[in-house]
C-alpha cells in the first residue's frame, strides 16, 4: 500500500430500490509502465476478473499492453506487451463469452490487429485458425486510423464483437464478428465527416438500437448515432460543442441513452455536459454535472448497465488541483454530488475508463500527470482505502467512535499494541486533512480521546488512527 493516505467518504445512495455504495479507496497502479496515453477497462461478469488495455511510450517505441486481475483489481499482472517504433494511435478491449479481446492500430495505423486471452487466468491464446493475431482490416495508402472502439454484447446476447473506427479521411467504419473473432464483416455507415472523440457501446435490453456511437464531426459538433440489429446506422442528434472539445462517451440501457462530452465554454477552456434521452433517442434533454462551470472539467467516460444505473467519471479542476471525480444516478433524475476518487492529478489528454462491476460497485482507470507522468491507476467504489472496523466492540488493534453521529462531542476509543508513535487525524470527504488530533508516543494499552465539532461544518469525516505500520479508520458524522 502506498504511503500516501487518501480515503474518501463512503455513502449509500438509495434510488428506486437500487443501492449504490460509494467508498473509493487507495489507487492501485496497473503495472510499472509510465507515459500511458490510452486506457480501456472491462470485466468478465461470471468470474469478476478484470482486464485493462493500455497504450504507452517507452525507449523510443510504442506499446500496447494487457493487464489482468483476478482479485478485484488489488493486483495486476502484465499479460502482453506488443511494441512498435511507429505510434499505436489507439487500443481497444472487450470481454465476450470467456475471452478478452484486445486490438490496436499497427503498420502506420493502416491496420487493426486483434488478439485474445482467457478470462480464467489471463493467458493469451490463439484463434481457431491457429493464428495468434488477426488482421481485421487494412486501409488503402494515404488513409490512417485515428481512433477505434471495440465493444461486445457480453451483457445480453454474449455473441457479437463490434469494431468502430474513425479514419483521417473522416470515415466512420463499422465491422462485426462472432465469438471466434476470425472472420470480420463490414457494414457501410456512409459517414465521411467524423473527426475525433469516438466512443461506442452496446445496448442491453435494446428496443430500436443494438449499439450507440458518439463522436465529434469536422464541424465541431457532437454526433450521436444508433445502430440497429441489422447494422444500419441512424443519425439521432447533432449538437455543436466547440473547437476545444476532444472527448465524448456514450452509454445506453434499453430506451435510456446518455452521451457525455467536453464542451468549449466561455468561462473555462472546456467543461463536461451531457445529453440524455428517455425514449430511445426521439427527444433529448441537456444538462451539466452539478459542478461549477467556471472551473475546467474534462476527459469524461460513462457506463450504463442493468441494475447499475449510470456512472460517470471526469476530471475536475485545473493545474495541480485537477482530480478524478465520480457521479451516479439511477438512469434519470438528479445526479449524486460528485466525489473525488483519485489520489493523483490525471492527464487532461487521456480519457478515463469506467465500468460497472456489479453489486452496486463501479471501477475506473486514469492516467496520471503527477507525481509520475502517465502511470495508469485503478480504483473501485466499494473499496475504502484502509481497513475499517465495522465491529461495534473494540478489537485488540482497533478503533471505535462513541456517540456517532455526534452533535457536539465524540469519544475516540483505541488500542495501542506496541510502544511507539501514535497519530490520530481527521479528514474531510475530499481527503483533505482537517485536524491533527494526536501525535505522540504511547505505551501499549487502551486509550480515549474526546473531541468537539464546534468549528467543523456538519458533514461526514474520516478518523484515521496510525500506530506503527497499522492504519485503521472510522466514519464520523457531525450533525447540528
Amino acid at each position: 500500500m502506498k504511503n500516501t493516505f487518501l480515503v474518501l467518504i463512503s455513502a449509500l445512495f438509495v434510488t428506486g430500490g437500487f443501492n449504490l455504495v460509494s467508498g473509493w479507496g487507495v489507487d492501485v497502479p496497473i503495472g510499472q509502465h509510465d507515459s500511458v496515453y490510452d486506457v480501456k477497462l472491462d470485466i468478465h461478469r461470471q468470474s469478476g476478473h478484470l482486464f485493462a488495455g493500455t497504450a504507452h511510450f517507452a525507449n523510443n517505441s510504442y506499446f500496447g499492453g494487457v493487464y489482468f486481475s483476478s482479485d478485484n483489481g488489488s493486483n495486476w499482472s502484465y499479460k502482453l506487451g506488443f511494441g512498435n517504433t511507429q505510434k499505436i494511435n489507439s487500443v481497444g478491449g472487450t470481454v465476450l463469452d470467456d475471452k478478452y479481446y484486445f486490438c490496436l492500430t499497427i503498420n502506420s495505423s493502416r491496420q487493426v490487429w486483434l488478439c485474445r486471452f482467457r478470462t480464467s487466468d489471463g493467458a493469451q491464446i490463439g484463434f481457431n485458425n491457429g493464428d495468434s493475431w488477426i488482421v481485421i482490416f487494412t486501409l488503402p495508402a494515404g488513409d490512417t486510423i485515428k481512433e477505434l472502439a471495440l465493444i461486445s454484447d457480453q451483457d445480453f446476447e454474449n455473441y457479437w464483437l463490434n469494431l468502430l473506427v474513425i479514419t483521417s479521411s473522416g470515415q466512420l467504419r463499422y465491422f462485426y464478428s462472432d465469438t471466434a473473432g476470425v472472420n470480420w464483416h463490414e457494414i457501410t455507415t456512409g459517414v465521411t465527416n467524423a473527426k475525433r472523440g469516438l466512443d461506442a457501446c452496446t445496448n442491453e435490453g435494446f428496443s430500436d438500437y443494438y449499439a450507440l456511437v458518439s463522436y465529434i464531426t469536422n464541424r465541431d459538433s457532437l454526433q450521436i448515432d444508433g445502430i440497429d440489429y441489422n447494422g444500419t446506422r441512424y443519425p439521432l442528434r447533432t449538437y455543436w460543442v466547440g473547437p476545444n472539445a476532444r472527448f465524448t462517451s456514450i452509454g445506453a440501457y434499453h430506451d435510456t441513452l446518455l452521451a457525455v462530452y467536453e464542451f468549449s465554454g466561455a468561462a473555462a477552456s472546456y467543461y463536461c455536459r451531457y445529453r440524455a434521452s428517455y425514449n430511445g433517442g426521439q427527444t433529448w434533454t441537456e444538462g451539466c454535472f452539478p459542478i461549477d462551470t467556471t472551473v475546467v472539467s474534462c476527459i469524461p467516460d460513462v457506463a450504463s448497465r442493468a441494475d447499475g444505473g449510470q456512472g460517470v467519471v471526469f476530471a475536475w479542476g485545473d493545474g495541480s488541483a485537477r482530480r478524478p471525480q465520480f457521479t451516479w444516478r439511477n438512469y434519470h433524475g438528479s445526479w449524486t454530488t460528485p466525489v473525488t476518487w483519485g489520489e493523483y492529478r490525471p492527464r487532461s489528454d487521456v480519457r478515463m475508463a469506467v465500468e460497472y462491476l456489479g453489486n452496486g460497485a463501479y471501477g475506473a482507470i486514469y492516467s496520471s500527470y503527477s507525481p509520475d507522468y502517465g502511470i495508469a491507476y485503478f480504483d473501485r467504489s466499494d473499496w475504502t482505502g484502509v481497513a475499517e472496523n465495522q465491529n461495534p466492540e473494540l478489537i485488540d488493534h482497533g478503533l471505535r467512535l462513541e456517540t456517532n453521529p455526534a452533535r457536539q462531542q465524540v469519544k475516540i476509543c483505541y488500542v495501542v499494541n506496541q510502544p511507539g508513535p501514535v497519530g490520530i487525524s481527521l479528514y474531510d470527504a475530499t481527503g483533505r486533512l482537517c485536524r491533527s488530533l494526536l501525535n505522540t508516543y504511547q505505551t501499549p494499552g487502551n486509550y480515549t480521546l474526546t473531541i468537539d465539532n464546534t468549528d467543523l461544518t456538519p458533514a461526514v469525516y474520516i478518523v484515521r488512527l496510525k500506530t506503527g505500520d497499522e492504519v485503521n479508520s472510522e466514519r464520523l458524522v457531525f450533525v447540528k
